[in-house]
């Protein structure tokens, strides 16, 4: 998922990882059930960015996670089956921001949940044999809202349904379902001339005009069977591309209805192409079973950061997040690891920051798989910026807290670590900030 700053996030069976683009590092967040600047779960199926910046991410089992980005604090939805306001299920496969601002929730054999966020109410949606007008089944992969502000649902094992909010009931989408695949649903999008596009199994794509009605079916050339269509998106050229589990990369010409394919011989890193992202430069950002690649289609380049990116991992413990801990100490840290150790560590590039507080005394140490210059910059540092910044961070520092911290720079166990300590007066001092 691109966020609204061009970052991008993806949702892994380990937890989460955040491409940020100003740096290119990846920052991942794990799980901690017990701490509240983590998820409570760490397989991720689904992440979405709401109008107000914030994030949600449907987990396996952890239910429903909201991250608000101000304070840096998850706030967990659960099922409660003693309380009726409350989700269908904790396995969220899908989200949804609709044009109220509600958030929809597929889930896995839970039906659909919806959020209110204004009442904080939850509305269920759930199949009922009794009702044609239902929901035609509970297990929901996807959920999209087309440019008239109408729901379509796509079910893991019923084909699509289309929500009417005038009537609030569910329509059977007329999918054929006599052709192999057309019942498992994936992926659905819109695009730019108003047709939805639907990715199903068995390598089936089906083209549903809204206005007249009418369903047309497309097969991807593949000569192996039960290829599942997961992601479909278009560029800024209004092209469509189509991602596969097996299958690549297939390109839609519209002119003659036909699909060129890219695999691992055309320098992918993986033919399991699981979410593609445009950016605004024309590039093809995508998810794969073997890492990131950007992919450019008008000059062909591709570039794999599978063996290339940095990873950025958090420990905060419980006590920490009382204390002061101004941007101006933990940023410019994490850019002197990245772009200094960078130049001395390997190519799979590893950020840690530990946070932590004990005995009045808060510990910070960033540290990255670089390697130390033979003088370090922090005793010299008119000779280089990295000298410069630590040497700032030291005097604002003594502005802040006296004589009452201390400021490192050393190299141990292949790592090298800026570390910060500072005393507080007392524990039960409450501080002014929060870490975050």
């Amino acid at each position: 998922m691109n966020d609204s700053k061009g970052d991008l996030w993806v949702g892994t069976r380990g937890g989460i990882s955040y491409l940020n683009a100003s740096t290119s590092a990846f920052i991942h967040f794990r799980a901690d059930d017990n701490n509240r600047h983590y998820l409570n779960n760490k397989v991720v199926y689904s992440i979405l960015e709401d109008s107000a910046g914030d994030l949600w991410f449907g987990t396996e089992e952890g239910g429903l996670n909201y991250l608000n980005r101000s304070t840096g604090l998850f706030t967990y939805y659960l099922q409660d089956h003693q309380n009726s306001n409350s989700i269908a299920s904790n396995n969220i496969k899908a989200l949804l921001e609709d044009r109220d601002g509600k958030i929809w929730m597929g889930t896995y054999q839970g039906g659909i949940s919806v959020l209110n966020r204004k009442t904080k109410q939850f509305t269920q949606f759930a199949h009922n044999p009794s009702d044609s007008n239902s929901i035609c089944d509970n297990d929901i992969s996807t959920i999209y809202e087309d440019h008239d502000g109408d729901i379509w649902i796509g079910t893991s094992y019923k084909g699509v349904d289309f929500y009417d909010k005038s009537t609030n009931r569910f329509t059977h989408c007329n999918i054929d379902a006599s052709i192999k695949g057309a019942q498992f649903i994936h992926t659905i999008i819109q695009d730019r001339y108003g047709y939805l596009w639907i990715g199903a199994s068995e390598s089936l794509v089906c083209r549903i005009d809204k206005r007249k009605s009418e369903i047309k079916y497309y097969h991807l050339p593949t000569s192996l069977g039960g290829i599942d269509v997961v992601t479909i998106s278009e560029d800024r050229q209004g092209n469509l591309w189509l991602g596969t589990i097996g299958g690549g990369l297939h390109f839609f010409d519209r002119s003659d209805e036909s699909f060129t394919t890219y695999k691992k011989n055309t320098n992918l890193p993986s033919n399991i192409i699981l979410g593609i992202l445009a950016d605004n430069a024309g590039n093809l950002w995508l998810s794969t079973s073997n890492g990131l690649s950007r992919f450019n289609p008008e000059s062909g380049s591709i570039k794999n950061f599978y063996k290339e990116i940095s990873e950025i991992e958090f420990y905060v413990d419980d006590a920490a997040p009382d204390c002061i801990v101004p941007a101006f100490l933990i940023q410019p840290l994490i850019e002197n690891a990245i772009r200094h150790g960078k130049k001395t560590g390997p190519k799979l590039f590893k950020v840690n920051i530990d946070i932590r507080y004990q005995d009045n005394v808060l510990s910070i140490d960033v540290s990255n798989m670089g390697k130390l210059h033979s003088v370090p910059p922090v005793l010299n540092p008119a000779n280089n910026d990295l000298g410069h910044s630590l040497d700032n961070i030291r005097k604002r520092l003594r502005l802040m807290f006296e004589e009452r911290f201390k400021l490192s720079l050393l190299e141990e166990d292949g790592w090298v670590h800026a570390k910060i300590r500072i005393q507080y007066p007392s524990k039960d001092i409450k501080m002014r900030a929060k870490i975050g």
